[in-house]
């Protein structure tokens, strides 16, 4: 995953990876990048899985000088959700 307030170049793709792990399984991840911008989606990924370690490994292209919020989320069989996000940056 990338660093909060992490900055890229605009010709490097932003390469959003996370390792997820729950005790008793996995039942859906979820990762949306928004251009903060516009709004626009960048990359919209939804998975139903069944198991308890996941790999997600992901990219978007990027514009120069924008943002970008990735958010990523982790719901479990008894429905605990975990989040995270964090904004990076393009010069």
């Amino acid at each position: 995953m990338p660093a909060e307030n992490q900055v890229f170049t605009n010709s490097q793709p932003v390469s959003v990876q996370a390792a997820i792990t729950d005790n008793e399984g996995i039942h859906m991840i979820h990762l949306a990048v928004t251009d903060i911008m516009s709004g626009g989606h960048m990359l919209h990924f939804e998975e139903h899985f069944d198991g308890r370690n996941y790999s997600l490994n992901n990219s978007f292209p990027v514009q120069q000088g924008r943002s970008y919020l990735i958010e990523i989320e982790a719901t479990d069989h008894h429905e605990n959700r975990t989040k995270k996000h964090l904004t990076v940056f393009v010069n």
